[in-house]
């Protein structure tokens, strides 16, 4: 029987009865505009783990070498990121440790707050200005709680926001925000929003989207999207979602950003469209929230959902388009369906894992409803899909299943052989997971080599392994080298 709870209660439900846990798992780092232009590759190990640290996983699962496989990992390792690269036209610096609050034209004169930086950035476009202008943050913790729920960071049309600087950079390619991390907090706290506490004021929304804006290196901390009952029926969505960032009407780009312990999904769009790269989502009450609009439109390409929570669609849910590549969802939950994915319009899925995801009403493992994917209708290749008892774990999809495994009880595949499934339950992770494969992997070179994209989670080239299969490419997010 379906729960009558809405789902915001639902939500309340599962986030009191989360234990949550930290999970590290890899996440491949890719920078935007010149970045991604100068070709810019990502090395095995050089993600952000859950508070943003990087994680020094070895995918080597069996201590083997290649030649070629080593000469294409040393290419990529020995590659300049800043070889072809120039410095912007227009910048505002900002650093709150700064030792005065300066006009945020260089970082010996840099502001110490970021509203400040993206408005004058904003007004020097307009003044017949360059095109865009960027703005640099350096590493700290930056309050956005200053005396209301209703304090944010509103980016402006056209305004990208950088953060991972150390304050001395000329070029962009040259931050590290694996080392500098750069904390938006939504909370009135110096030290931690978490626990979440009576005692602390929270923001609803960390960030508010614009127009052709990007967030690309940051962590978003602890914001509490929470009911309004005194906004108008079209404004509802403002309160109800969209902890870490709220889009309406909007189209944006958010990287390389760490999500976690959100309330009321991190990100929530009304009609917009939104791209997602090398993100990572963890201890959140739900990811991505699409409200009920037939414009919308969703890419989310190598990111990792880990232990996320809501009533429908753990770590997605929503309606319109949906586009998912490389992406890792493991030990999510939802209240009613969908454990990962509750979708009302088109998915097309392609190379990545779903792990130990579930449905939970009432009892610690709901089988009536999909466990992975609830509704939608498209494409779903080279994935893989565990432990499922019952099919790929769909329900009420119609989806076109091409070169995909499933593994379970009743399954030819009882164990794709991961370097270490770890352990979760409906509380959350016990164990953190390690999904890439070792040697006898029945995901191995087993994937459709057509529609593979060119490079894995971490960006990593495909390897064939002799003997393995009839393609190239793996099944799942992570491409496995001997």
């Amino acid at each position: 029987m379906k729960s009558t709870k809405s789902p915001f209660q639902m939500q309340a439900w599962l986030l009191t009865a989360a234990m949550f846990l930290i999970c590290a798992v890899p996440c491949c780092h890719r920078s935007t505009a010149e970045e991604e232009d100068a070709g810019t590759d990502c090395d095995v190990g050089d993600g952000a783990g859950a508070d943003g640290a990087g994680s020094d996983m070895d995918s080597d699962a069996d201590g083997d070498s290649d030649a070629s496989a080593d000469a294409d990992a040393d290419a990529d390792a020995d590659a300049d990121p800043c070889a072809d690269a120039s410095p912007p036209d227009c910048v505002r610096y900002v650093d709150t440790n700064a030792e005065k609050n300066g006009d945020g034209l260089s970082w010996g004169m840099a502001l110490r707050e970021i509203q400040p930086a993206i408005d004058s950035a904003y007004e020097e476009t307009r003044d017949g200005g360059p095109g865009k202008c960027e703005v640099w943050v350096a590493g700290g913790r930056y309050l956005v709680y200053v005396d209301s729920r209703d304090d944010t960071i509103q980016l402006r049309l056209g305004i990208e926001l950088y953060g991972g600087f150390n304050g001395s950079e000329s070029l962009r390619c040259e931050r590290d925000f694996i080392k500098n991390e750069t904390v938006l907090s939504a909370c009135n706290d110096e030290q931690s929003c978490y626990p979440l506490s009576s005692d602390l004021g929270y923001v609803n929304h960390v960030i508010m989207g614009a127009d052709e804006s990007i967030i690309d290196g940051f962590i978003i901390d602890s914001g509490q999207s929470w009911f309004n009952p005194d906004a108008p029926a079209s404004e509802e969505i403002g309160r109800m979602a969209g902890g870490g960032i709220y889009l309406r009407n909007n189209s944006m780009r958010v990287a390389n950003t760490v999500f976690k312990y959100c309330w009321g999904y991190d990100v929530a769009m009304y009609e917009s469209n939104l791209e997602i790269s090398s993100c990572k989502f963890v201890n959140n009450g739900g990811g991505i929230y699409s409200s009920n609009s037939t414009v919308n439109s969703i890419r989310v390409e190598d990111s990792i959902f880990l232990s996320n929570s809501s009533s429908y669609g753990g770590a997605i849910s929503g309606y319109s388009d949906l586009y998912i590549q490389n992406c890792v969802f493991a030990c999510n939950r939802a209240g009613d369906n969908g454990g990962v994915i509750s979708w009302d319009g088109n998915v097309e899925i392609l190379n990545s894992t779903f792990a130990f995801n579930q449905v939970i009403y009432d009892s610690p493992i709901d089988t009536g409803d999909g466990h992975n994917i609830y509704g939608g209708k498209g494409n779903i290749h080279n994935s893989l899909f565990v432990p499922v008892a019952f099919g790929y774990g769909i329900e009420d999809g119609d989806y076109n299943i091409n070169h995909s495994l499933y593994c379970g009880p009743n399954s030819d595949c009882k164990d794709p052989l991961f370097v270490n499934e770890g352990e979760c339950t409906a509380y959350g992770i016990i164990e953190e997971p390690d999904f890439h494969l070792t040697s006898g992997s029945p995901c191995i070179d087993m994937a459709d080599d057509a529609v593979a994209p060119e490079r894995d989670i971490e960006g990593q080239k495909r390897y064939d392994v002799p003997g393995a299969g009839d393609s190239i490419s793996d099944i799942g997010a992570y491409e496995y080298r001997p």
